[in-house]
């Protein structure tokens, strides 16, 4: 249902778009704009909300919070059009997440490299923990050798809390006595 509501919103988008939506003159910040979302591979219109203007150009620059993706750009003004009441009222699709970390782990900055090398190329399932004040606490699962999920959370923690741990930022004590870590 909601797959069929995100399409639908889109190619109402990129009707608009088509129709000549009117650029943006006046950005304001917490206001709700159409915004080109840009990758290496693709530029597409999406809902943004501009959250700050940095002007220490000669031209400046718009931070956009894309709320259908939950993520941020710097763009300037050509990027940005007016939305429409009808596009705007819409709820946003992305859901703010945040890992699950039973042990209060401080991570090091080495820790998403880590967990990038276990990820890697592995179908990865979501599970929802709880839910805090409307923030989702995910775990995300492997599946192991055994046919069964293993937490990438619980390697982290206890195949690697050495390695890991806020103290060291080093990774080549991750190897443990009694421990599983699994082959990247």
């Amino acid at each position: 249902k909601h797959q069929s509501l995100f399409t639908q919103m889109n190619k109402d988008i990129e009707n608009y778009i088509k129709m000549g939506a009117n650029p943006v003159t006046s950005p304001q910040i917490n206001e709700l704009y159409l915004a080109m979302y840009v990758t290496k591979t693709e530029r597409i219109w999406c809902r943004g909300r501009l959250t700050a203007i940095k002007t220490e150009r000669a031209t400046p620059l718009y931070e956009v919070y894309f709320i259908d993706f939950g993520s941020t750009q710097m763009l300037d003004i050509s990027k940005l059009r007016e939305i429409t009441p009808h596009l705007a009222q819409k709820k946003s699709f992305a859901i703010q997440c945040e890992l699950y970390n039973p042990a209060y782990t401080n991570w090091n900055k080495n820790a998403h490299v880590y967990m990038g090398k276990v990820i890697n190329g592995k179908e990865i399932y979501l599970v929802v923990k709880n839910v805090n004040n409307g923030i989702y606490v995910v775990d995300l699962m492997i599946s192991s050798s055994d046919r069964g999920l293993t937490s990438i959370i619980d390697i982290l923690i206890y195949a690697c809390s050495n390695a890991l741990s806020s103290s060291s930022d080093s990774l080549s004590s991750v190897r443990q006595k009694n421990s599983y870590v699994p082959e990247l």
